[in-house]
């Protein structure tokens, strides 16, 4: 069986940072753990890539936090070159390239970061009982509820269109409503 190189992304809720577990199967077949060298996550945004090393030298510590079952967090401020301190709502693709000196293998992650619109969801009032029942409202919440959601598969699923509509839907809502940012 094969090195099957694959990983898992959480972001974090106040969108400073994400946290990237391994899922790959077959390490030894290719590959080694153990015997990586060079691991770099190449972040892309918005037609920019930032680098990020798992392995810088001989230090072994965030490669090591990787391959644990609490993964490795990565923080905004400390990925090379980018420019902020969260990483705001959009499409992300998060490129994972080890190799062990003989072996290079590779794995993309296609990620939607949507950690501001998930917060100014829950701001939103949901009003379920009576006498303050607004039905109308309750359904465009839950409604916004399954775009955020559906949101996040289209990316994974490389409809880029279809993501872009659906973030825009959920624009006009938030700004009818008139909902601020939270960060």
């Amino acid at each position: 069986m094969a090195t099957i190189l694959s990983t898992y992304i959480e972001e974090a809720a106040d969108a400073t940072a994400f946290k990237i577990y391994d899922k790959t199967t077959g390490w030894g077949d290719d590959i080694v753990a153990a015997n990586v060298t060079t691991a770099t996550l190449t972040v892309s945004y918005e037609d920019t890539d930032y680098t990020y090393e798992l392995i810088v030298g001989a230090n072994k510590d965030k490669w090591n936090e990787f391959l644990s079952d609490e993964g490795h967090e990565v923080v905004a401020a400390d990925i090379t070159d980018f420019t902020g301190v969260i990483f705001t709502d959009g499409k992300y693709y998060i490129l994972l390239r080890i190799s062990d000196g003989v072996t290079d293998l590779e794995y993309e992650n296609k990620q939607a970061f949507l950690a501001q619109n998930r917060c100014r969801a829950r701001r939103l009032p949901l009003l379920i009982g009576y006498p303050d029942l607004d039905y109308e409202l309750n359904k465009l919440i839950f409604a916004l509820i399954a775009w955020l959601y559906s949101a996040e598969t289209s990316v994974e699923l490389a409809h880029e269109d279809e993501f872009d509509e659906l973030i825009e839907r959920c624009n006009t809502v938030f700004d009818q409503y008139g909902t601020a940012e939270c960060f």
